[in-house]
């Protein structure tokens, strides 16, 4: 599926996503094993792992065939729960696209989560970015993670993307299973 979200900072970006809260089956996992409301031995948990390589290919289908890119790149985390996604949108593209993976250019300092920061400020505080030297170049980029709900994460890391030369008029597309929106946006 495919929305426009739009962010914090009040920018629009375009959302490719497979389930939008309330009707995300096992995909809850995403949000409540960072709450700490369930634990990794609980069926929830257990359906998700289970499931979430076959989740990966099918948003590697939906980014295919609703948006094109010439970069990707997934927030620091101190979970690798993203990485399935991306790497399954990676492998899904031609080896010789030369797609950057910006990844590895940003790092946290591990004292602020999006889901409990009270401010997007305390967010981009939270990341820090080392630039490749080609963000300039970049007409579209991906942002794949493993969910989103308030768009805190994806407005700090534009911030650090843009500040090293990411083009204003870049177009965005954010790739998520799950749109953790709890109704209030």
């Amino acid at each position: 599926m495919i929305s426009d979200l739009t962010l914090p900072t009040g920018e629009t970006v375009k959302l490719v996503f497979l389930r939008k809260w309330p009707n995300v089956g096992d995909m809850i996992y995403l949000q409540s094993i960072r709450s700490g409301r369930l634990n990794e031995g609980s069926d929830i948990a257990t359906s998700y792992r289970n499931m979430a390589c076959f989740y990966a290919r099918l948003l590697a289908d939906e980014v295919h065939d609703k948006t094109k890119f010439d970069a990707v790149v997934s927030p620091p985390s101190t979970r690798a729960d993203a990485i399935v996604y991306r790497e399954s949108i990676l492998e899904s593209i031609s080896p010789n696209s030369n797609v950057p993976d910006l990844s590895g250019g940003f790092s946290r300092k591990e004292r602020a989560k999006a889901a409990s920061a009270s401010s997007l400020e305390e967010i981009v505080n939270e990341f820090a970015y080392k630039a490749d030297g080609h963000e300039a170049a970049i007409e579209s980029l991906l942002i794949v993670d493993d969910s989103i709900a308030s768009g805190k994460t994806i407005a700090a890391m534009l911030h650090h993307l843009r500040k090293a030369g990411l083009p204003l008029d870049c177009m965005i597309t954010v790739a998520v299973p799950a749109w953790l929106n709890d109704g209030s946006s």
